[in-house]
């Protein structure tokens, strides 16, 4: 039989009333746990001139405009915090999926002019550096560059970013959009350096409201020559015993799965002590991890980061 409202007890009463409000937080916190945003260009500097910088987002999801107390933050190469280079004061307008958010300097909005989603103080550091996306609990994503010890939300490092000329890092793959904080990136297989050099190759920076900036630069000195591609070999390759692989030196060389996991070091880690040998490394990979373990077929990523620059080569084992 039904009781009378009336009838209920005040321990009941209070305890229905701190569940619903329980319910209706957890669904207001929902929109601030879990982001889907993604850092898709940096740029470190223009024409040499390192006051000029930005870092540009995507939404990789509808109502990523809650960007409110969010931050631009950069952290060292190892891992620790090294400033603030811009705080949203406020959410943006445009929420739809795929939309963009542009963070620069005043120095890249004078130049462009263009008027960014949030003004960032110059910062972005060379050669190495992790740029983070984050909000309270959450390093929403993250792209470390250059020779990176301790990575705080990524599972891989890209190259180093140029300041001469028009170049930025620029995401050629979106990251997963599995509601995970940090996201799932992988910035050694997502990043490559792109360059803007004439009207009909220019990079294009876009707002929150849909406003672009076209940028290339006509510089043409020698200095802003790319350097000529680190060569990376394996071979055969696909293999299913093992693989030769060459390098240009003795420096950083490793294997890493497709989630960006270290599997095996040939020569020494990032940061670490490198041997002292002369010319180039020739060595092979037998399929094993660094304990010996027999790893299962799939893609693996050789990644070199050394004095001759950086390069990532795709090996494909077959058991």
């Amino acid at each position: 039989m039904r009781r009378p409202l009336s009838a209920l007890t005040p321990a009941f009463l209070l305890a229905a009333l701190l569940l619903g409000a329980s319910a209706a937080l957890a669904d207001s916190e929902k929109a601030e746990t879990f982001h889907i945003m993604e850092i898709v260009q940096v740029m470190a500097g223009y024409n040499g001139n390192t006051g000029i910088q930005a870092v540009e987002m995507k939404e990789l999801a509808a109502g990523q405009d809650l960007v409110a107390t969010g931050q631009i933050n950069v952290y060292d190469k190892d891992g620790v915090l090294a400033t603030t280079l811009g705080t949203f004061a406020a959410n943006l307008a445009n929420g739809t999926s795929g939309a963009h958010i542009l963070c620069a300097t005043a120095a890249f909005a004078s130049a462009f002019s263009i008027t960014p989603d949030l003004v960032l103080t110059p910062g972005v550091p060379l050669p190495s550096g992790q740029i983070v996306f984050e909000k309270a609990g959450c390093k929403v994503n993250s792209v470390p560059y250059g020779a990176i010890n301790t990575i705080v939300a990524n599972t891989s490092t890209a190259p180093t970013i140029p300041t001469l000329g028009a170049t930025v890092l620029f995401r050629t793959a979106d990251a997963p959009t599995t509601l995970t904080c940090p996201l799932t990136d992988n910035a050694a297989a997502r990043f490559a350096i792109r360059s803007g050099t004439s009207t009909s190759s220019f990079l294009v920076f876009q707002t929150n409201t849909g406003d672009t900036a076209h940028v290339w630069s006509t510089v043409t000195s020698v200095e802003t020559t790319p350097p000529e591609p680190v060569r990376l070999q394996a071979s055969p390759n696909p293999f299913r015993v093992t693989t030769q692989i060459d390098a240009p030196d003795w420096g950083p060389l490793a294997i890493h799965d497709v989630q960006g996991r270290l599997v095996r070091v040939l020569t020494c880690a990032p940061g670490g002590a490198c041997p002292q040998v002369a010319g180039a490394f020739r060595g092979s990979w037998d399929g094993r991890d660094g304990r010996g373990r027999a790893m299962p077929s799939g893609v693996y990523f050789l990644r070199y980061s050394g004095a001759s620059g950086r390069a990532v080569k795709a090996i494909v084992y077959l058991r």
